[in-house]
C-alpha cells in the first residue's frame, strides 16, 4: 500500500515538472515593420523608423542591422551588417518610433528581435531603403548685384528651397578683409521670402553670401550667389571755391567752380530759385568723372534789378546719398544786384573852389536811392586822382546827408568826393570838389609864438601837431591853464574845441601868416 502511494506521489511531481520545463520555453517574438516599407525612396535627412513587437515577454530586446547597397541575403554581400540601433526595453505590443539621420545613399536593413530571456529570436525580411534628398537652393532676392545703399541697414531677402521644412541660414562676408560668418538666422522656412536685416557701418567692395543647411545635418548645405555691393551714409561734401554763402553779384552770371569730395560721386544739380519758384539751369548735371578738378558751371539769368537768390547746388552719389553745396542748408544764398545807387552831390563845400579856416569841415550831400543801400564813404585828396587819400569817413544811414572828416591840415588844398555803396559793391561817384585851407593866426610880439583860432570841428592837440610843421602845440583850457604837447609826450588826448573862445600856441609855426 505505502509503495503504491509513493509511485502515485512521483508520478505527480514528474508532470509537474514536466509541465513547468514546457511553460518555461518562451515563444519567438513577431516583429511587424510599419516604416519604412520596403523599396522605400525618401528625399529628407531623416528617416523615421516604426515596428511592433509582439511576444509573450514583457519587453523585447531588438537591434537594427544594417549595410550598405542592395543585400540579397545576411550574408551581407558586398558588405558586412553593422548593428546601427538596439533597444533593450521595447515594451510587447507597443509601437516603437525612432528616427535615424541618413546620408544620400542605398542601404539595407533589418530587425532582429530576441524575447527578454533570450531564448528564441525573429529576424525580419531585408528591407531596402534609397536616401535622395536634394541640397537646398538659396535664392538672392535683394539687394541687386553691384549696388550701393546710403542706408547702414541692410535688408537681405532670400529664399530657401529643399525638401526640409526650414533649415539655418548664415551670412559670410568680406566686411574685415577676410571672409567670416557675420550672422545666422535660425528657422528659415522651407520655399517662403524671408527678410533678414543686417546693420553694417561704412564699407567699400562689400562681398556677402548665404549659407543655409538643415537644422540637423550641417553636411546638407545650399550656398546663394556671391552679392557685391557698397554700404555707404556718407553725403557728399561739396566745396564752392569762388563764392562765399551770401555772396552779391554785380552782373546777370555766376561761373561757379566746386569740387566734390566722395567716394561713389555720381552727378551734380543746379536750381536758382526766385519769386516765380524753381529754374532748373544750364549744366543741370554732370559725370563723376569731371570731379577731379574744380568744374564750372555758367548761370546765365536775366536780371534787371535787385534780386535776392538761393542758389541749390546738390549732389549725390551711387548710394543715393545727397549733399549740398551749404552745409548748414540746403540752400547756397546768391544776391545779385545791376543797380548803381542814384548819383550823390556835393552841396558843401560848394561846386566852386573855396578857401575856408575850416580844417574839420563837416561834408553835406543828397541821399541816394538804393534798395541794397551800403554806405556813404567821403574822401579826401592831395591830389584830384585821388591816388594819395588823406582822410577817409564812411556814413551808413542812408538819410543822413552828412559826414564829418577828420582834419584835413591847415594852408593846404584838397580835393573831396562822397561815393554811395551798395552791399553789391555798385556804387555811384560824385563831382569832385576842391578846398583850400587857411589858418587864422598872429604872431605874438614878433616871437616864435602864434594865437590861431579853430573854426572847425573839434580836434585833440595830436591831430594839430600832425597837421602843423610846430614842435609844440599848447591849448588855454576850461580851468585857465595852459596844456601842451609834443611829438610822443603825454596830453595828445586833450580836445581843442571847434568855434571855441580858445588860445592856442604854436611854436615855429611858418605857415602861419
Amino acid at each position: 500500500m505505502m509503495k503504491a502511494i509513493l509511485k502515485s506521489i512521483l508520478f505527480f511531481i514528474t508532470i509537474l515538472f514536466t509541465f513547468s520545463l514546457v511553460q518555461s520555453v518562451s515563444a519567438a517574438p513577431t516583429i511587424t515593420i510599419h516604416a519604412p516599407s520596403n523599396l522605400t525612396e525618401t528625399g529628407v535627412y531623416s528617416t523615421n523608423y516604426s515596428m511592433l513587437v509582439t511576444s509573450n515577454d514583457t519587453y523585447n530586446d531588438c537591434s537594427l542591422y544594417e549595410t550598405t547597397g542592395r543585400a540579397r541575403n545576411y550574408t551581407a554581400t558586398p558588405n558586412a551588417w553593422s548593428v546601427i540601433r538596439t533597444d533593450d526595453d521595447i515594451s510587447n505590443n507597443t509601437v516603437k518610433q525612432f528616427t535615424i539621420n541618413k546620408a544620400n545613399g542605398t542601404y539595407s536593413w533589418y530587425e532582429n528581435c530576441t524575447t527578454n530571456d533570450r531564448s528564441t529570436f525573429t529576424a525580419t525580411d531585408i528591407f531596402v531603403l534609397d536616401v535622395n534628398y536634394v541640397y537646398p537652393t538659396v535664392t538672392f532676392g535683394t539687394p541687386a548685384n553691384a549696388t550701393s545703399s546710403s542706408s547702414a541697414i541692410i535688408t537681405y531677402n532670400i529664399t530657401v528651397s529643399g525638401a526640409e521644412s526650414a533649415y539655418v541660414c548664415h551670412l559670410w562676408d568680406n566686411r574685415d578683409g577676410t571672409t567670416s560668418e557675420r550672422a545666422s538666422q535660425s528657422a528659415i522656412v522651407n520655399n517662403t521670402q524671408t527678410n533678414i536685416p543686417i546693420t553694417y557701418s561704412d564699407v567699400k567692395n562689400l562681398q556677402s553670401f548665404w549659407n543655409c543647411t538643415n537644422a540637423i545635418n550641417t553636411a546638407v548645405f545650399g550656398v546663394s550667389a556671391t552679392r557685391f555691393l557698397n554700404v555707404d551714409t556718407t553725403r557728399p561734401s561739396i566745396t564752392v571755391v569762388n563764392y562765399t554763402n551770401g555772396t552779391w553779384l554785380t552782373r546777370n552770371q555766376a561761373n561757379f567752380a566746386y569740387t566734390v569730395t566722395d567716394e561713389n560721386a555720381a552727378t551734380c544739380q543746379f536750381w536758382l530759385s526766385n519769386s516765380t519758384g524753381f529754374i532748373n539751369t544750364s549744366g543741370a548735371a554732370t559725370n563723376a568723372t569731371s570731379y577731379t578738378n574744380a568744374t564750372t558751371f555758367t548761370l546765365a539769368n536775366s536780371v534787371t534789378d535787385s534780386v535776392l537768390y538761393d542758389l541749390v547746388l546738390r549732389c549725390n552719389d551711387t548710394a543715393g546719398n545727397i549733399g549740398y553745396a551749404n552745409t548748414t542748408g540746403a540752400f547756397f544764398r546768391l544776391r545779385v544786384d545791376l543797380i548803381q545807387p542814384t548819383l550823390p552831390t556835393l552841396f558843401y563845400p560848394s561846386t566852386k573852389n573855396i578857401t575856408t579856416t575850416d580844417s574839420t569841415p563837416t561834408v553835406y550831400y543828397t541821399t541816394t536811392v538804393d534798395t541794397n543801400f551800403a554806405n556813404y564813404t567821403v574822401e579826401i585828396a592831395s591830389d584830384s586822382a585821388f591816388s594819395t587819400i588823406v582822410a577817409r569817413s564812411s556814413n551808413t544811414v542812408r538819410l543822413t546827408n552828412t559826414t564829418t572828416v577828420s582834419s584835413i591840415g591847415f594852408d593846404v588844398t584838397r580835393y573831396l568826393r562822397v561815393i554811395a555803396y551798395d552791399e553789391a559793391g555798385n556804387s555811384n561817384t560824385s563831382a569832385v570838389q576842391t578846398v583850400i585851407t587857411k589858418s587864422l593866426c598872429a604872431n605874438l610880439s614878433a616871437s616864435q609864438w602864434y594865437f590861431c583860432t579853430n573854426l572847425g570841428n573839434d580836434f585833440t592837440l595830436q591831430d594839430l601837431l600832425g597837421n602843423t610843421s610846430a614842435t609844440t602845440v599848447a591849448v588855454w583850457n576850461s580851468t585857465h591853464q595852459f596844456q601842451t604837447y609834443v611829438s610822443g609826450g603825454s596830453g595828445g588826448t586833450v580836445t581843442v574845441k571847434g568855434g571855441g573862445p580858445y588860445l592856442i600856441y604854436v611854436p615855429i609855426y611858418s605857415k602861419c601868416n
